[in-house]
């Protein structure tokens, strides 16, 4: 288990404010951000060789439903809006 002050440092190097000092923008890249302890409990060799099975995997079985709706209500807002402007100019 992750410590929050370990998650906090590591985002932290991440988010620095100056590209330069960034976590990952120096000469090494990925080794410097793969070298750091956030990364310490995982094996990144069997990680990019696809053997390390995800801890949790979620139900993606109603995705397509769920972004249908969306689409819809993305749609009837626009429509809303769009019809207030219609005869503006």
């Amino acid at each position: 288990m992750l410590s929050k002050l370990l998650v906090r440092f590591f985002c932290s190097q991440l988010l620095q404010k100056e590209p330069s000092n960034r976590l990952g923008t120096r000469e090494e890249r990925a080794d410097e951000a793969k070298a750091h302890s956030f990364f310490r409990a995982i094996n990144l060799v069997q990680l990019e060789a696809g053997m390390v099975m995800p801890p949790f995997i979620p139900d993606v079985s109603e995705f397509e439903n769920f972004t249908a709706s969306l689409k819809m209500s993305f749609e009837t807002l626009f429509e809303k809006r769009h019809s207030k402007f219609e005869n503006f100019l």
